[in-house]
């Protein structure tokens, strides 16, 4: 057994000083006494961060499961002291600890740092357990023992309780968030799903993480291509408040809150949920970040000082953007305004008062590491996101905060579009007037002739699987809204109805639609993206019959990653 025992700096240094100075002076009368204090159990443990619980170092030791203060009340030493401890179903009976002898008039304090095993992180619910503690000794010639035991809470995997002080103890908005370190438990970079999430950014990317050495600007580049991909992939934002929950003399805000592998796989999150994932997957790619938490909320700051960017100078992200009604907004949210809002909330916090900083790198360093996570079938998950991702556009202007640490926003110019990869067997394609460019696959054939409806540019696709890709262009229209108008009046002529399920803003202008069109001999299901261009609008859709849809959907969603408005 590895525990240690500890009275201030070590319990084994007191001892041995302990019994120097009884060996100067005689022993007195009285026979040896053992007393001790009512144990004090804490009365519930987060499974997430059973590692934290085995590490005395810990914020000076203070995330012990059971502490019992011992006293020898008499003059003649105790001998041979031993303690062990169980944990009914996770640890059994551990190695005895003993003390060959404890002198008279010595008090000294048992800790217990419980190794829990891996298994506790599969705990969905809260679950009852005991531990036992056991200890014995000898008063002159006389063997002694006792036992004791208290029921404590393993929490399930997902709940974070951010506090650990007795009610008595709470004086402050932080003493009521004194647990929040756990949290970073919960940042999992190293996940092999985090690492395919990010993989499908990077992308975005090129292919590359340039930014990681490229500088603040190419650091402020990647998160603006974080925050674009969350966005198309349909990442959503859902609000939900902690529980009150009081536990013996403790009483503490408990959340669920998911694993960043949990949202990825459900595609939604809380904000301190979301915060977590970006967390990740910044750290992930080399990027430094830090979790800000302010009275009922969460969000990220990211940083390299590496790259000559302190967290003073980091750019904090408003995570909740992604859903633009849950910061106000009825259109979608860009990158340099979710920049701007978190800005904000920083700049009245840290006036305020009520701010916490939680660096992930650093207090992980503290022992605050994230636990070992079940296998899931990596292919699978890949599908799933191959499926998500919406078309791309132009990226956006990048803002980032002012060196000297000041909080107003100055514009970095955007880096250049990044050229779409190409699949194999792929055709290019190239607006006449050079507006846009795409490719489909090379097997497609003509649909329909250029011009026909009086919109189309190109028709192709392969009759077989019914999937098809076109561009039309409707001269005079100023804005995407009034091209599709138009084409609902033009289908309408031929005997189909087009009907728009769904649309959001997108980079530059562009705007993203799905929706289905009625024909004559079925239905179809579509996805389209729509820019202004001089003298109208450019559309790109590409669909298939409803019937075969889910079967169509990753060949359509490559075709419409591979488009760019020029």
């Amino acid at each position: 057994m590895n525990k240690t025992l500890f009275v201030g700096g070590g319990i084994g240094l007191v001892i041995g000083l302990g019994l120097l100075i009884a060996g100067l002076f005689k022993v007195g009368e009285r026979p040896a006494k053992l007393t001790w204090r009512d144990p004090e159990v804490k009365s519930a443990l987060l499974t997430f961060g059973y590692k934290v619980y085995a590490l005395p170092k810990v914020q000076f030791g203070r995330h012990y499961l059971s502490k019992i203060v011992f006293k020898n009340e008499g003059e003649h030493p105790i001998r041979n002291f031993s303690i062990s401890y169980k944990i009914d179903d996770y640890v059994p009976w551990t190695e005895p600890e003993v003390i060959n002898q404890i002198p008279g008039g010595f008090t000294f304090t048992e800790l217990y740092y419980p190794k829990l095993p891996a298994s506790v992180s599969k705990i969905r619910n809260a679950t009852q357990a005991s531990l036992q503690v056991r200890f014995r000794w000898l008063e002159g010639n006389r063997q002694r023992e006792e036992t004791f035991s208290r029921d404590i809470t393993l929490r399930g995997v997902n709940e974070l309780a951010y506090c650990d002080l007795p009610q008595s103890e709470v004086q402050s908005w932080f003493d009521a968030f004194n647990a929040s370190a756990f949290s970073m438990a919960m940042v999992t970079p190293n996940d092999p799903v985090v690492h395919r999430y990010t993989s499908e950014i990077t992308k975005l990317a090129g292919g590359t993480t340039a930014g990681i050495a490229g500088g603040a600007q190419e650091v402020a580049r990647l998160c603006a291509i974080t925050y674009n991909y969350m966005v198309r992939s349909g990442l959503r934002y859902t609000g939900d408040a902690g529980v009150p929950t009081s536990y013996d003399n403790i009483s503490t805000m408990v959340q669920n809150v998911r694993l960043p592998r949990d949202v990825i796989m459900n595609n939604q999150g809380l904000c301190i949920e979301l915060t977590l994932l970006w967390c990740s997957v910044l750290e992930h790619l080399g990027v430094r970040t830090a979790m800000i938490l302010v009275p009922g909320h969460a969000f990220v700051v990211a940083y390299s000082p590496e790259q000559n960017m302190p967290m003073s100078q980091g750019i904090p992200i408003e995570t909740t953007a992604i859903t633009p009604r849950a910061v106000g907004r009825n259109a979608d949210v860009s990158f340099e305004d979710a920049v701007k809002m978190a800005s904000e909330t920083l700049q009245r916090y840290q006036q305020d008062g009520r701010i916490m900083v939680l660096p992930v790198q650093e207090i992980q360093a503290m022992g605050f590491t994230p636990p070992e996570l079940p296998d899931v079938d990596i292919d699978k998950l890949g599908e799933t996101l191959a499926k998500r991702v919406a078309p791309a556009a132009s990226p956006a202007v990048v803002m980032m905060p002012q060196s000297g640490g000041g909080r107003a926003m100055t514009p970095i110019a955007p880096a250049p579009p990044v050229a779409p990869v190409i699949p194999a067997g792929f055709t290019t394609w190239r607006h006449p007037q050079g507006y846009v460019s795409m490719a489909f696959p090379a097997d497609f054939v003509q649909v329909a002739p250029a011009g026909a409806l009086g919109v189309i540019v190109l028709s192709v696709g392969n009759p077989g699987t019914s999937a098809e890709c076109s561009v039309m262009q409707v001269p005079g229209a100023q804005t995407p809204q009034q091209a599709i108008n138009h084409l609902t009046g033009v289908f309408s002529q031929v005997g189909s109805r087009l009907q728009v399920t769904g649309s959001s803003m997108g980079e530059n202008g562009a705007v993203y639609f799905n929706g289905s069109t009625t024909l004559p001999n079925g239905v179809a299901r579509w996805v389209c993206v729509a820019k202004a261009v001089p003298g109208g609008v450019v559309l790109v859709s590409a669909g298939s019959s409803a019937n075969v849809w889910a079967s169509q959907t990753a060949l359509l969603q490559t075709i419409m990653a591979t488009v760019r408005f020029n």
